[in-house]
């Protein structure tokens, strides 16, 4: 053998190991990092577990668990019979340890117009710019910081919850856990709970409803959300009050709606302007409590407004973000409890009975939207249930 065939050797010499924390990671870190950066090449070979346990006076277990962690990771591979050596890389340039982007080099993490503004690039653009663009022009502002506060929206009375028989019920369930819903579940949400809500919406609201037209969402901007991704193409009109919630107009803007906004008098909506609208087929409306003016939408004006839906072929999204307070009598019926053509999305949500960090909330959906809707949601966190399956 030549001299120039005999491998490269590795010099120990420049590790330098703090005894005060685990000496394994630490040895598997600096071996891993020579490798990225270059120091090591491909086909340089290491000394002996106890070679190098003496050369850097630590126990050759923690060698050999460094070891074991660069070959199951396939930065080293052994030879029989020949030792240890650095594997041979993809590619022989020096790879980056810093974590990626997924910008192009030289942009910032954060969205900006000159981000928008860059020609696709030669692998097809890593995200789709007018999409990016409008999470540019229609994000929600972070919560406010602190505890909560006097008068401050959408925060109930956290003194009056009872937190005592909530801990019990969680302690009761924890001591003995159903290991059934500890699985995967129906993308559509716990069937049990879906009845309970069902049950409930009849008894206070008149609707006439089943567990399986309920869908459960992590707060009602998620039913939101998935409304305005299953109802609205690019280019649709969406109606909104005005004034009304802007988180539901981002909501649709993003899915890539015209948002109109469609004036608010003392009996709610005005369905003659809507009915100038001729491009719209989504109308979002909160009619027990019109946020933010506060006024009751007239029978009236309900009956209007489901004649407008089935008259266009359209649909409604009825938010009852908090019908369940009312200052004498029962809760009001809803918009969803007049609809007899199938028009009414019902958007329900407990964290105004209970805590907005609970991130619960419902949507109860004509008959014939139930399977998409489910679909929908299965995509959004169900994935890897549907990956055992093939």
């Amino acid at each position: 053998m030549s001299p120039h065939s005999l491998p490269l050797s590795f010099n120990p010499a420049g590790i330098e190991l703090d005894r005060r924390q685990g000496l394994t990671r630490q040895l598997y870190e600096a071996l891993r990092q020579r490798v990225l950066d270059g120091r090591l090449v491909s086909g340089t070979r290491l000394p002996a577990s106890r070679d190098l346990a003496a050369a850097l006076a630590i126990s050759r277990n923690s060698v050999v668990r460094a070891y074991d962690q660069l070959y199951a990771e396939g930065f080293i591979e052994g030879r029989v019979g020949d030792g240890t050596y650095v594997a041979q890389l993809p590619t022989p340039k020096k790879l980056s340890t810093k974590p990626s982007t997924g910008l192009p080099t030289g942009l910032s993490p954060g969205l900006s117009t000159n981000w928008l503004n860059l020609p696709v690039n030669a692998s097809g653009g890593l995200i789709h710019r007018p999409a990016l663009g409008r999470v540019e022009n229609h994000h929600l502002p972070p919560p406010p910081a602190g505890p909560p506060k006097a008068f401050r929206v959408g925060i109930p009375a956290f003194d009056l919850f009872p937190f005592d028989v909530w801990a019990k019920l969680n302690g009761a369930f924890w001591r003995k856990p159903d290991l059934q819903q500890l699985c995967y579940g129906d993308p559509a949400g716990d069937g049990r709970l879906r009845g309970l809500i069902a049950a409930y919406l009849r008894s206070s609201r008149g609707m006439q409803c089943t567990p399986e037209q309920i869908m459960i969402t992590s707060g009602a901007q998620q039913a939101i959300s998935l409304c305005a991704q299953l109802l609205v193409e690019p280019g649709d009109g969406v109606a909104l009050e005005d004034p009304g919630y802007r988180a539901a107009g981002h909501a649709f803007a993003l899915a890539g709606g015209r948002l109109h906004g469609v004036p608010v008098d003392s009996d709610g909506i005005d369905c003659q302007a809507l009915n100038r609208l001729s491009d719209c087929r989504v109308a979002y409306v909160t009619p027990s409590h019109q946020y933010p003016l506060g006024v009751v939408m007239s029978l009236a004006r309900r009956l209007e407004l489901l004649a407008w839906a089935e008259r266009s072929n359209g649909w409604v999204i009825e938010d009852d973000y908090d019908g369940e307070y009312r200052y004498s009598g029962a809760p009001l019926a809803p918009l969803a409890a007049l609809d007899r053509s199938g028009r009414v999305l019902y958007v329900g949500t407990f964290g105004k009975v209970a805590f907005p960090a609970l991130r619960l909330g419902y949507l109860v959906l004509p008959p014939g939207l139930v399977d998409a809707f489910a679909r929908r949601r299965a995509s959004m966190y169900d994935t890897r249930k549907s990956a055992l399956r093939r």
